[in-house]
């Protein structure tokens, strides 16, 4: 409810704010940028090259079209580069959390980024933000020594484990560990193939998360008698599955089997997913069985 009431507060605050808007609402650069105050909080931090807003937005074409809205669900937005003119940064630096703003700029500016979209040299965009929270330089860098401690930390964790239990298995570029058990001459599942694969997924300590094998649920005490237990299709490379699992499917050939040991950061990162904590290393066992 609370959060209806802070969505509906926005929405009216903009609403208030674009009414009758006039040219000279608006602080304009020689660029064609401009923008306009709807609230500030002048209290509250600021931002400053480097950080990272997170907000609500919506960004619309001649304050009409409606090409993106993230309302009611504040998210990451930008990262305050280099505060130039020509460019959005300039008009998000010294922006207070709280502060809520209209910023407009010439259509192309974003032609790159929109995918199919072709805009008039007239056309502008309006960007209504709302700063709910600033992200500072400092906590990213605080945030990269964690992370970096943390992939030591698994690093080592991974290697003790492979050593101890697949000790065949080679240790690719990207930081992944494949021991292929079983070998054919079968047809290669390079990136862009379309492949069916078994598989079971677990953690270094056994405890297995999923699979589309019945007999493993089972045996688990996962069945889902709601599941339908069948090969998986994907099409390697396509950002379809967690990076680790595509990698590794595609060293393997039609018919073989192998298992794949996939280091947290190309699996789900320090997100949690269902029953999967933050920071796993996760290990498949893979049948590859068609290769189109």
């Amino acid at each position: 409810m609370k959060r209806t009431a802070f969505f509906l507060s926005i929405i009216a605050l903009f609403f208030a704010c674009g009414k009758g808007k006039q040219a000279s609402d608006f602080t304009e650069d020689e660029s064609g940028f401009a923008i306009k105050h709807c609230r500030t909080v002048s209290k509250s931090p600021k931002t400053q090259e480097g950080d990272i807003i997170v907000g609500e937005l919506q960004i619309r074409l001649n304050d009409s079209t409606v090409l993106h809205s993230n309302y009611g669900s504040a998210e990451r937005l930008f990262k305050i580069n280099k505060a130039q003119s020509g460019t959005i940064d300039r008009y998000l630096l010294d922006l207070h959390i709280g502060d809520s703003v209209i910023i407009k700029t010439p259509a192309h500016y974003l032609e790159n980024n929109m995918v199919g979209m072709k805009f008039r040299p007239s056309d502008k965009l309006y960007f209504y933000l709302t700063v709910s929270q600033i992200i500072t330089q400092k906590q990213l860098t605080e945030h990269e020594l964690m992370l970096a401690a943390k992939d030591k930390e698994e690093e080592q964790r991974i290697l003790d484990f492979v050593k101890s239990k697949y000790p065949d298995a080679q240790q690719q570029s990207s930081g992944i560990y494949i021991d292929i058990t079983k070998r054919t001459e079968g047809k290669a599942a390079v990136s862009g193939s379309m492949v069916k694969v078994y598989y079971s997924v677990c953690d270094l300590e056994g405890r297995v998360y999923d699979t589309n094998i019945k007999s493993v649920a089972r045996k688990a005490g996962i069945q889902n008698d709601q599941k339908q237990y069948e090969p998986f299709i994907f099409t390697v490379g396509s950002g379809e599955t967690i990076a680790g699992f595509s990698e590794g499917v595609s060293l393997m050939r039609e018919g073989e089997k192998a298992t794949i040991i996939i280091p947290s950061k190309l699996g789900y990162g320090e997100e949690q997913n269902g029953p999967i904590e933050p920071f796993t290393t996760l290990i498949f066992s893979v049948e590859l069985l068609n290769v189109q």
